[in-house]
């Protein structure tokens, strides 16, 4: 039995982009022997209510001519670079032999039926490359994943690391980027292929943070953090394309949190790099915010405002005008996750983040080099001291007062739970920042709608009475939402 680790980044390649492929010096440089093409025929096996895929796990036959080979995969954390376990074996037929798998996680399904759910059927071209030191496989792809009646392209370039640090995986995407655009894959064939046999769309997906292990060194703390909330970003970047309210949503949330683990290290981080990182992030989320605020205006604003007006009908004067405008706005944002830009960025953070395998101090001081839990009470008290300063500011209900808390606490809040498990913060504080940070969620989501609503008045005159209705009753609900967070914030302790 093989070593159950698989480290890869997956690259989506549309059509013009595969064809440029050949063309590529970046692959051609560093191509070690000659490709190889074969075709590969993968048939997944899953129990009939598909227990399998549920658990997050893939039993798969695999023919590469004469050859077959057994296969069993686990979920990865979300992350460009997935690390997902992975056991393999040769076997003589065309079924699987789940006695084989008896120390796996599909252990545990040895006496369940399983039935041959899906097919990927795809020419792959191999290259081995040298990299930095590292070596990595190049699995070009293309193809289709079959599931029932339902197909599915296939158009994807897998780099594999076999020797060296993860690090070199992105290098090389961010070389090959440079040449020739691609999309971030953060889904398996598998994956896709259960969505295609179930007729789902792609979905949002929250953050699942990654409880830290005892003893690591700050700057594996820097590296694991980014990772999990880089896959965050990216994973819910398709369905925010897609048009998904909540992968906008969960896209925005994305941003955030990178920002907040760059903020959280900032101390004894490279500052050029935070810097760097941070305005490209701010920029993004500056223009995903747009979207987001539109889709919050029309999905929960606009019902909630005028179902408890005094005149509800007022509504419907600018709801059309509005879900034009939201249109506009996510139409917008699916050009600027689709453009260069973001995957260059989401690469060369993860490039960076990466070296605190192979040279931590490129990452910043000799302080990542302690344990974690020895730095963590010095890096959640710095942002609670920002939190306190926020909050004597916010005293009285000023609204850009207000909104700076917010952002102050969303930090601490995002720290505490990066650091779960290595620092013992306040457990109750951490509960009422999330209740305190609801409210003030509700205050700027009012202050953003009576933005947008005046941004329609301002563009069509006609809708000026239904503009004020809805001003009239934000600013009531404002008052007494103000009156509230005063109350919630003196209860947390520390703070």
């Amino acid at each position: 039995m093989s070593a159950p680790t698989e480290i890869e980044l997956k690259l989506a390649l549309s059509k013009e982009a595969l064809r440029r492929l050949d063309e590529s010096r970046t692959l051609r440089e560093a191509t070690s022997g000659e490709p190889r093409r074969e075709r590969i025929v993968t048939t997944y096996w899953d129990t009939p209510d598909r227990a399998l895929a549920q658990r997050g796990l893939s039993l798969r036959v695999r023919a590469q001519g004469e050859t077959r080979r057994q296969t069993v995969k686990a979920q990865g954390g979300a992350g460009a670079v997935m690390r997902r376990g992975e056991w393999e074996w040769p076997i003589d037929g065309e079924t699987p032999d789940l006695a084989l798998a008896a120390e796996t996680p599909v252990g545990e399904f040895a006496g369940a039926e399983i039935v041959p759910t899906l097919t990927s059927d795809v020419t792959r071209t191999t290259r081995l490359l040298k990299v930095d030191g590292a070596l990595i496989e190049a699995d070009l792809d293309e193809g289709e994943i079959r599931a029932g009646t339902s197909r599915q392209p296939v158009r994807e370039l897998e780099l594999e690391l076999r020797e060296g640090a993860a690090g070199a995986l992105y290098r090389l995407a961010l070389a090959l980027h440079a040449e020739i655009p691609f999309a971030i894959e953060t889904e398996s064939k598998a994956e896709r292929g259960q969505r295609l046999l179930a007729g789902e769309p792609l979905r949002a997906r929250k953050a699942e943070p990654q409880p830290l292990p005892p003893g690591v060194a700050g700057a594996e703390a820097f590296r694991r953090i980014v990772a999990e909330a880089l896959g965050h970003m990216l994973v819910n970047a398709a369905a925010a394309k897609a048009g998904d309210d909540e992968g906008i949503h969960q896209l925005r949330i994305g941003v955030r949190r990178l920002r907040s683990a760059l903020r959280l290290f900032a101390p004894a981080l490279a500052e050029p790099a935070v810097k760097a990182f941070n305005r490209e992030l701010q920029g993004w989320g500056r223009r995903i915010g747009e979207a987001r605020d539109w889709s919050v205006f029309c999905a929960e604003q606009l019902p909630h405002i005028f179902a408890r007006a005094d005149k509800p009908g007022w509504g419907g004067l600018i709801r059309d005008a509005a879900l034009a405008k939201r249109r506009e706005a996510f139409d917008r944002a699916a050009e600027l996750i689709g453009a260069p830009p973001f995957v260059a960025l989401a690469l060369s953070l993860g490039a960076w983040a990466e070296e605190a395998e192979r040279q931590p101090r490129l990452l910043g001081d000799a302080r990542l080099d302690q344990p974690i839990e020895r730095l963590a009470p010095d890096l959640i008290e710095r942002l609670a001291r920002q939190v306190r300063k926020r909050r004597r500011k916010a005293e009285g209900g000023d609204p850009a007062a207000l909104h700076a808390l917010r952002k102050a606490l969303k930090r601490l809040r995002y720290g505490l739970e990066f650091l779960d498990g290595v620092y013992d913060g306040p457990a109750r504080a951490h509960k009422r920042i999330t209740k305190l940070l609801k409210r003030l969620g509700d205050l700027n989501d009012a202050a953003a709608a009576a933005r947008l609503a005046e941004t329609l008045s301002a563009e069509a005159v006609e809708l000026a009475p239904a503009v004020v209705a809805f001003a009239a009753r934000r600013d009531f609900e404002w008052r007494n939402g103000v009156a509230r967070i005063e109350r919630l914030a003196r209860k947390i302790p520390g703070f």
